[in-house]
């Protein structure tokens, strides 16, 4: 039965959306730290090239 009252009781008897969702969140993160070796998935990765630099003109 799709009405508001149940789909509320459904979101709160289950820890509500957003412990939901950050479960989720974690879950995926580990999984992704796993599979790319760990790191902080957050930040921008920094790149760094060794040698000498080129420049276009």
């Amino acid at each position: 039965d799709w009405n508001i009252n149940n789909i509320l009781f459904d979101i709160r008897a289950s820890g509500g959306l957003v412990d939901k969702y950050e479960k989720a969140l974690s879950e995926e993160m580990a999984k992704l730290q796993w599979l790319y070796g760990g790191g902080d998935l957050t930040e921008f990765p920094n790149f760094k090239f060794p040698g000498e630099s080129i420049v276009c003109s």
